[in-house]
């Protein structure tokens, strides 16, 4: 009895999860079509959107809050209809930046985009991310090579040089005790004209007189 009621208790689920997700689908085209009948233009969110960055952005450099300026490569269609035009600018800002340091540590960036501008000087707010999968490239700048003796050395070898892994900094290394070799790790950067592709996190509704 117990496993009868179980079953029809899991067929209750089921075609509850399956009324549920018609009724949101139902939602989500009403929305649209309401948009679309009211003169807007809605941008669900997923929507891709290629982007070439105007401003190069530098771990080594940049800081949390910064903004930079990016333009759109391609249209974004909506439908068959033109919704935003090649060269339509859009604002992003560094939400996390970590510079490169000791050890190797590469730099590190995250970015979002927030504001896009339809036409004119005119904003409106978005939320858009690169997509996951891409990685920025740590800058190709020479690794600074570090020799810091401890106290019981009594010298202090240099300070700071350029050099490869196998250089030789300063002289008179017969006693190693006490000494550090540290390797600088490299910044994180996005070059001016670089290309990316961002997605939106949520629905973008534009009017028609926008674009």
């Amino acid at each position: 009895m117990d496993h009868v009621s179980g079953e029809a208790n899991c067929k209750m689920r089921n075609r509850l999860l399956l009324i549920l997700s018609i009724f949101a689908v139902v939602i989500s085209i009403a929305d649209s079509i309401a948009a679309q009948s009211s003169g807007l233009s809605m941008l669900k969110a997923g929507t891709a959107m290629r982007v070439k960055l105007e401003t190069e952005i530098n771990s080594g450099v940049n800081a949390v809050n910064d903004t930079f300026i990016a333009r759109l490569t391609e249209p974004v269609m909506n439908g068959g209809n033109l919704v935003l035009p090649v060269g339509t600018m859009l604002e992003g800002r560094i939400v996390s930046a970590r510079r490169a340091g000791f050890f190797s540590r590469n730099g590190r960036l995250e970015i979002v985009f927030e504001k896009i501008f339809p036409a004119g000087p005119k904003s409106r707010e978005i939320l858009a991310r690169p997509r996951s999968n891409i990685k920025f490239e740590s800058m190709a700048t020479e690794e600074k090579l570090i020799a810091i003796t401890a106290p019981v050395s009594g010298t202090i070898i240099g300070g700071a040089a350029s050099g490869t892994r196998g250089a030789l900094i300063g002289g008179g290394l017969g006693s190693l005790a006490g000494i550090f070799v540290l390797f600088r790790g490299r910044e994180a950067y996005i070059p001016t004209g670089q290309a990316l592709e961002i997605v939106l996190d949520r629905d973008l509704i534009l009017p028609v007189n926008d674009y």
